[in-house]
């Protein structure tokens, strides 16, 4: 990783902890928001849900995919790649939350399996949170395994 970045990172863990600790609180908030009419920019973008969703799934797997590789030492990863690739699976799954929220807002979706899949994604989202703030804990104390993902 750059030498910057990695200072950078080193230096505001806490506070990069912090904001993503506060980002799950705000997703375990949004099931219980009102009911609102969106605005039409916002049901524009909304609308992107289902392309926006399979970013950071493809980075999460992708990660895994490399972590499995570098565990039977078919590759080797460093901790650079490791570290941008979840924490970007982490923040674009809170995009791609926030946009399956406005889009479930938006109106013409309802019922049960809606409503499982929204869970769902603030489950998947939450889970990967912490998998970023586990990530920042080893990459600054190197106190466990990197292998934080099982």
């Amino acid at each position: 990783m750059h030498t910057k970045i990695k200072v950078l990172i080193r230096e505001n863990t806490r506070s990069i902890v912090i904001a993503l600790c506060l980002l799950m609180v705000f997703l375990l908030i949004i099931p219980f928001l009102p009911v609102f009419k969106v605005p039409v920019v916002l049901e524009l973008l909304a609308r992107f849900h289902p392309l926006v969703l399979h970013f950071p799934i493809v980075a999460i797997l992708l990660v895994a995919l490399l972590e499995l590789g570098d565990f039977i030492k078919l590759i080797r990863l460093n901790d650079g790649v490791r570290g941008i690739l979840i924490l970007i699976g982490a923040l674009t799954a809170i995009i791609a939350i926030l946009t399956g929220f406005l889009l479930y807002q938006s109106g013409g979706y309802s019922g049960e399996l809606v409503t499982w899949h929204f869970f769902g994604g603030i489950a998947s989202g939450i889970l990967t949170l912490i998998t970023a703030i586990a990530f920042l804990y080893y990459y600054r104390n190197k106190k466990f395994s990197k292998y934080y993902l099982a």
